[in-house]
């Protein structure tokens, strides 16, 4: 039989073929590895790089992993542990400025609680609603005599309502009174609402000012402080009433003697004040074992000669 020549490419064929073939798995095994998620932890430098791949989104030329030094290896794992630490910081101060509005908003919740507690007890111990004795007989007999005839003010908003607010019956302000140990208990907002009706209904209103109150001798009687009248140092006070005004006087009428007493004193003060002149012993009522104002300032003045 002839025999055949081999040639040298033909024996080197099949050594290629089986470097084909042997490449083939690994690169079907790494195009595995990295479809796998998520991704597992790192147990050696090859997947500790995979992971800095993944990371870093990049895709890397093939066969760079066999090219790298260990020195650059650790180099790429250094930026991934750089990146990680930025992201951390990234979101611990996220996470601090949003406990700090948190506890902003919670403070701010906290003074509309005090502001609404606070507006409860505005206009003195217990609100204007709250019922209160009258100790004046002119002005409790003022209230029971008129109580009746005087009606609350109608509200705009429901004025403009039309047919539904049309034909309606005013309302009186108080339906009936209430009486405890003999007193008069009434508060001081529907106090303030009879005087104000009685003042409309009776035309008490200067036509050039509608809130200053012309006095007749009902409201003279009742608010005698706001009426000219001569102080205590014997200044003449001139007529201070308004619809404003109304309300220092009311509260006198829900005052004992003692209390009464002591509630002129400090208004007068503060007229004193208004017009820049000192109070006197008489008008101020201050004990006379009470040190004045002159002596503590010569002390003052003795303390800075020592010094």
């Amino acid at each position: 039989m002839p025999v055949k020549k081999v040639s040298k490419s033909m024996l080197s064929a099949p050594k290629e073929q089986e470097q084909v073939v042997e490449s083939s798995p690994v690169e079907v095994s790494s195009t595995a590895e990295h479809t796998k998620t998520p991704a597992k932890q790192a147990t050696s430098t090859s997947d500790a790089l995979e992971l800095f791949k993944l990371i870093d989104s990049e895709d890397p030329a093939p066969n760079e992993d066999d090219t790298l030094s260990n020195t650059e290896r650790v180099e790429r794992l250094g930026k991934v542990v750089k990146k990680l630490n930025l992201l951390m910081a990234t979101l611990n101060r996220s996470f601090k400025d949003y406990e700090r509005k948190v506890i902003s908003k919670e403070k701010r919740l906290v003074r509309v609680e005090e502001r609404k507690a606070n507006n409860k007890k505005k206009g003195g111990s217990g609100g204007l609603k709250k019922l209160q004795r009258v100790y004046n007989e002119d002005f409790k007999s003022f209230v029971e005599a008129h109580y009746q005839s005087l009606y609350a003010k109608p509200d705009k908003k429901s004025s403009k309502g039309g047919s539904d607010d049309e034909g309606s019956e005013p309302k009186l302000i108080l339906s009936e009174l209430t009486y405890e140990d003999g007193h008069l208990m009434i508060n001081r907002e529907d106090s303030l609402s009879l005087v104000s009706s009685y003042v409309r209904q009776n035309g008490l209103q200067y036509e050039d000012n509608k809130r200053r109150i012309v006095m007749d001798d009902t409201l003279k009687t009742l608010f005698p402080t706001l009426a000219e009248h001569t102080a205590p140092n014997g200044d003449v006070v001139e007529e201070d009433c308004y619809f404003h005004t109304l309300m220092r006087g009311i509260t006198r009428h829900m005052k004992t003697a003692d209390e009464l007493a002591e509630f002129d004193s400090q208004q007068e003060e503060r007229r004193l004040a208004k017009s820049g002149k000192q109070p006197t012993q008489s008008a101020t009522s201050t004990p006379a074992n009470t040190p004045s104002a002159t002596p503590q300032k010569a002390k003052k003045g003795g303390k800075k000669a020592k010094a």
